[in-house]
């Protein structure tokens, strides 16, 4: 299985890149070809809503940046792995700004053009209260479904302050592997 690994975090070894580390870890582990890619790291500008992608046959969009090759590695992938701390009560603006973009893999009658690849969210927040953002996040599901994408679970960890407190936290391995199972 080609599964995606995409960090939103500005900080790519914070508890986002620790627990996405984990991921791709035990992925290995069970031969499914990954690759990590870091949100901060590529060149992506906001969506000028002018729909050119609607009027293409591939999913690509008229701006010149690093998003047309995010759309193809996604093309061809199996599954998506994305992560993003919590911000204002919702994913950051890097992830945000990702999840925009893939406009281009809706058609013109908003039908998807995505071939149903599975996604998996992981939340990380500072507040201990894991269930204060939930409601919130739960609209994300419906924002991937609505692309196309076949959504398979959240993983929400929360009470970190510092790097790598998320890893502290009981049973973050296997709750890892137990998403990958669900793949």
């Amino acid at each position: 299985m080609k599964i995606l690994v995409i960090n939103g975090s500005p900080r790519s070894n914070g508890n986002n890149g620790k627990i996405l580390s984990e991921f791709f870890r035990q992925g290995r582990l069970l031969n499914h070809e990954l690759e990590s890619i870091n949100l901060s790291e590529k060149n992506i500008s906001c969506c000028q809503a002018c729909l050119e992608c609607k009027a293409r046959d591939i999913a690509q969009c008229s701006q010149n940046d690093d998003m047309n090759s995010l759309l193809t590695k996604i093309d061809k992938a199996d599954a998506l792995i994305i992560g993003s701390p919590i911000y204002m009560w919702h994913v950051n603006a890097q992830t945000k700004l990702f999840i925009d973009r893939l406009m281009p893999f809706l058609n013109s009658d908003y039908s998807s053009r995505l071939k149903s690849q599975k996604v998996i969210n992981v939340y990380t927040q500072a507040n201990s209260n894991s269930e204060l953002y939930k409601k919130h996040l739960e609209s994300m599901s419906e924002v991937y479904s609505f692309i196309g994408f076949k959504h398979v679970d959240n993983l929400y960890v929360s009470g970190e302050l510092n790097t790598y407190d998320a890893w502290t936290q009981n049973g973050i391995e296997s709750k890892v592997g137990e998403l990958l199972a669900k793949l």
